[in-house]
């Protein structure tokens, strides 16, 4: 068994020589040994040597458990156990074989190089950096992937290569565009399969599965669009917000050029990517399969939220779209990662023909200049969904219909402009 030494601390670090055992200051020359626990609080770090040649670093906010550390005769097998945090692992000198892995809830880094570390701190994808040296990565898809080199690498979670997490790092580095953490992660499950990006519009062949909503959503509330289908489409989510915004992506065409200015007015004042409380929009998804997603980072207001999808474009006069193909898709809506049950039948529901019905998702088809709309109520009570037995619908008098609904969705709001008209 070997002991490890702490031989640097920054700011406040506590350490604990087992899970028995009560936190202590960490102080520079005290030793641990296998089942030692560390914690940093903000802006701190602790540094601790394995003899005979491995330092490991513990970044700000995080816990790392010593698990094992042992040599027999030329091999050094080490096992740290993280819950949180970033850890860096440094092998300063050459001539001894080295087994050892870091563990964290999300994934697991296996040591083959010299300088690696592994940085897992929710909400955020796991990612593991080589700076020189071979490792091995487990990625969402529980496969070990071998990365790194003589050159810096970097992995997350989602990844199956390092190539697909560097085609994603320059587009995300692109100066001309800010990407939101929801379009990075979409980016980084585009690149993963094998999709491409122009601008803001994603394209790829791949349907994402149930498997893969975990580490595409990452906001408090989540509304999430999927189509799979033979022919090419551009399927646009909307959200309309109980504060009365309504946000989501234009015809694909807008989304082409994010930095001109010129269009990014345009939008801004008909329909934006973005509402003032906090919701926004991913990527403009077109192409046989795709997922757009809307999503608030903070808290989400209370209320009623309509959410749809329309064809391409929308029209508010009826269109003859008879002999037109209609796409189908899937609405499914995330209230802190738990599945929210949404209202299925809106329009007949607010129209009193049929009770409200419910369920975790909503179906239904569209043609060209077509869309369909479901609901979701969040209460200020506990962020719970709409229940059906508080849901009455009233129908209103004037000519165009706008219910008004107690504890459930307003038609009225799919029936008003997409767009909003420019003064």
């Amino acid at each position: 068994m070997l002991t490890a030494t702490i031989t640097a601390v920054e700011g406040i670090v506590q350490v604990r020589q087992n899970e028995d055992a009560p936190w202590q200051k960490a102080t520079v020359g005290m030793k641990v040994s296998e089942g030692a626990e560390f914690r940093t609080g903000p802006r701190s770090a602790v540094r601790f040597e394995i003899p005979p040649d491995q330092i490991i670093t513990l970044d700000r906010l995080g816990t790392v458990k010593l698990i094992e550390a042992i040599q027999k005769q030329q091999t050094v097998k080490t096992d740290l156990g993280m819950k949180y945090g970033r850890v860096r692992y440094d092998v300063e000198a050459a001539g001894l074989a080295h087994d050892s892995n870091i563990h964290s809830p999300g994934s697991a880094l296996a040591v083959r190089g010299t300088r690696v570390s592994l940085y897992d701190q929710p909400p955020f994808a796991p990612q593991a950096t080589s700076l020189t040296g071979r490792a091995a990565f487990r990625n969402i898809h529980r496969q070990m992937v071998g990365f790194g080199g003589k050159a810096k690498a970097k992995i997350s979670t989602e990844d199956v290569s390092a190539a697909s997490s560097a085609l994603a790092e320059s587009e995300i580095s692109t100066p001309e565009i800010t990407r939101t953490e929801q379009q990075i992660r979409e980016l980084n499950f585009l690149f993963t399969h094998g999709g491409s990006v122009f601008g803001n519009v994603a394209t790829g062949t791949f349907a994402a599965r149930e498997g893969d909503l975990p580490s595409l959503i990452g906001g408090r509330l989540d509304f999430v669009l999927r189509w799979n289908q033979p022919q090419d489409a551009d399927l646009n989510l909307f959200v309309r917000t109980p504060l009365g915004e309504t946000f989501g992506n234009p015809p694909f065409i807008l989304s082409l050029f994010p930095g001109n200015k010129e269009i990014g007015d345009l939008l801004a004042t008909t329909f934006p990517p973005n509402s003032p409380s906090g919701g926004s929009v991913g990527l403009n998804h077109i192409g046989p399969a795709g997922i757009e997603i809307a999503s608030w980072s903070k808290k989400p207001p209370t209320g009623v939220y309509v959410i749809g999808a329309y064809n391409f474009i929308y029209s508010e006069t009826p269109v003859d779209t008879s002999g037109l193909p209609k796409v189908r898709f899937t609405i499914e809506a995330f209230l802190n990662g738990k599945r929210q049950p949404l209202l299925l039948n809106l329009d007949a529901a607010a129209a009193g023909t049929e009770a409200p019905k419910f369920g975790l998702v909503f179906k239904d088809s569209i043609a060209v200049t077509e869309l369909a709309a479901t609901a979701l109520q969040i209460t200020s009570a506990a962020g719970a969904p709409i229940v059906r037995e508080t849901v009455t619908v009233k129908e209103s008098t004037s000519r165009t219909p706008k219910p008004t609904v107690t504890a459930a969705a307003p038609t009225s709001a799919i029936r008003q402009p997409m767009f909003r008209k420019r003064d």
